[in-house]
């Protein structure tokens, strides 16, 4: 089991998925954690005086809105082949959940799959 510390604060793999570190407690740490979850279940720690410092944007290829001083790790690359490496490094949360249909699917049933799909994201009741 691996495991580790960062400035007297420990990890554990087991524990990685969960909010352990608390940006109130004024220490030292760091988390990589996505933006979405922290939104949904801490908002007040993006708050300008919320105690998290957004450091890097990982998986983006421009900078949120809501961070447009934050750059990306792909900005902070030295040269095209650690940009590639980032890269390479991103497309599991860029791909973390993609859609897929069967093989050998009709066009006009891939086609009706993407304008029902779009059209429930375009919905403000579901997509708030």
């Amino acid at each position: 089991m691996r495991s580790g510390s960062i400035s007297g604060s420990s990890w554990d793999i087991r524990t990685a998925t969960r909010y352990s570190w608390r940006p109130t407690a004024r220490k030292t740490d760091g988390r990589f954690v996505g933006l979405s979850s922290v939104a949904s279940s801490h908002a007040e720690w993006l708050k300008p005086d919320g105690g998290m410092q957004v450091l890097l944007q990982f998986a983006r290829v421009t900078r949120h809105p809501q961070f447009p001083d934050v750059p990306t790790a792909r900005e902070l690359a030295p040269n095209d082949r650690a940009r590639a490496l980032i890269e390479l490094a991103e497309l599991p949360y860029r791909l973390s959940r993609p859609f897929t249909a069967p093989p050998g699917l009709p066009p006009d049933r891939v086609q009706a799959l993407q304008a029902a799909f779009m059209a429930v994201h375009r919905d403000p009741a579901i997509s708030g």
